[in-house]
């Protein structure tokens, strides 16, 4: 934090028993406010996003994968937008203080000087954690591939059946206490995969049948 002393702008808002407090302890809230998670961590993107009932496949996984990295890329490029227009305004607040003759507008202008360099602080972190994700999504995407070599890497849709088809029999598997309208949409997106996949000549999931209490209350 060399472009701005945080120390000194908070001090500046906290009684005299937190100022001390802050000067005791700076090096540690500083370091944790680095490292501080920002967005998911590998495990998260393993466990909480790639599940293997929503993705079953290494298809599946894969185009989320490419989905996710998308996202983080975008909002990466517009936070490069956010960055350097920040810079700017920081030139331009420090030309506005070297030409300033009020001494109360000049102190407004500092200000506002230190909140485009906190800013800034807060963007360059953002920016090298969305890189850090961004790469995850690579690796993640490479290990899809090296499970099955064999899925299409440039079409979307061609997965789609299958997975779609192995997701809803594992949820019906463990719907456990759905309501009567969560079933009767499930059964009828399976059922309707399993016409396109026939039709298709995908061989089906697997060979067993929905369960009665599913067929029930689709009818």
């Amino acid at each position: 934090m060399s472009q701005i002393d945080t120390k000194k702008i908070v001090k500046a808002v906290v009684g005299t028993e937190d100022a001390a407090f802050i000067d005791a302890n700076i090096g540690e809230i500083q370091s944790n406010w680095e490292k501080r998670q920002k967005f998911r961590t590998e495990t998260e993107m393993r466990i909480s996003v790639l599940t293997d009932l929503k993705f079953p496949t290494p298809a599946a996984k894969y185009w989320q994968c490419v989905r996710e990295q998308g996202v983080f890329y975008e909002n990466l490029v517009s936070l490069s937008f956010d960055f350097r227009r920040n810079k700017i305004e920081q030139k331009k607040l420090v030309r506005d203080i070297e030409a300033c003759e009020c001494e109360l507008d000049r102190e407004l202008l500092e200000i506002d000087l230190e909140e485009k360099q906190f800013g800034q602080l807060n963007m360059e972190q953002t920016a090298k954690d969305r890189m850090r994700e961004i790469r995850l999504w690579a690796q993640l995407m490479e290990e899809c591939v090296s499970q099955d070599p064999t899925f299409d890497t440039e079409n979307v849709n061609t997965h789609q059946l299958l997975s779609y088809g192995l997701r809803f029999e594992a949820q019906m598997k463990n719907i456990g206490n759905a309501s009567p309208s969560e079933m009767s949409n499930l059964v009828g997106q399976y059922e309707t995969t399993i016409k396109h996949l026939e039709a298709a000549g995908i061989e089906r999931p697997t060979t067993k049948k929905i369960p009665q209490a599913f067929r029930m209350v689709a009818k």
